[in-house]
């Protein structure tokens, strides 16, 4: 008598390439389902009387745009990514980003370190704006004091534009970026810093984080090519 086949084994590993072409048609279809959804909660709120079943018709239609609002991150998240190309001075990049976050009230409070940096960089300025978002959304999520941002050019043809976080405890960033899914919960896929890495690579710059213990900071940095004149 044969043995069964393992319930473990799953045969050969499935393509990422595959499984991204197999999200981004789930995603459409989700979508629709949530705005057929939506259009009957939307009826719902016109011939329900008020009250109670109001009050659940609004709760319906608040979950429906928060689940919209994940499904469209995540979808972005997966797309395919064609970098423009512009000329930006890397100083108004660091004053915008600087301008977002001090606008949004968000925390921790960050040190934005005076630069004099010059050089321009050549960059699609909307991946770099969502490189930004995802940088500093997670040091919203995760520092526990304040984190500094810096601007630097290393001699070497690159601009740095560098984040330090300090840590209570060393933090191992082994393969941050690269295994998307590796570690899912709930809302977090490891989607974001592997996004952030694509779109870096995409525009011809590099990412790398790291933990100092000399300084018990976690150091993530943006490199980008100097634009020439």
């Amino acid at each position: 008598m044969t043995d069964a086949p393992s319930t473990t084994d799953q045969g050969e590993a499935v393509p990422l390439a595959a499984v991204m072409a197999f999200l981004k048609h789930h995603l459409h279809d989700v979508r629709n389902d949530l705005n057929a959804l939506n259009l009957e909660a939307m009826l719902l709120d016109v011939y329900v009387p008020g009250g109670e079943g109001a009050e659940s018709v609004q709760r319906i239609q608040e979950m429906l745009h928060h689940s919209a609002a994940r499904l469209s991150s995540l979808s972005r998240k997966i797309s395919e990514i064609s970098p423009g190309q512009e000329t930006l001075a890397a100083q108004f990049i660091l004053t915008s980003w600087r301008d977002e976050w001090n606008s949004s009230g968000a925390s921790p409070a960050i040190l934005w370190e005076a630069s004099q940096v010059q050089a321009n960089v050549k960059a699609d300025p909307v991946h770099l704006a969502e490189v930004f978002r995802e940088w500093l959304s997670n040091a919203k999520q995760y520092a526990s004091t304040s984190a500094s941002i810096s601007l630097a050019e290393n001699g070497e043809g690159e601009v740095i534009f560098r984040l330090s976080e300090p840590k209570s405890e060393p933090v191992d960033t082994s393969g941050w970026g690269e295994r998307p899914f590796a570690k899912p919960r709930r809302g977090c896929y490891g989607l974001g810093l592997w996004r952030v890495h694509n779109l870096v690579r995409a525009n011809q710059g590099s990412w790398s984080q790291r933990y100092s213990p000399e300084e018990k900071t976690l150091v993530s940095e943006l490199r980008m090519p100097v634009a020439k004149v």
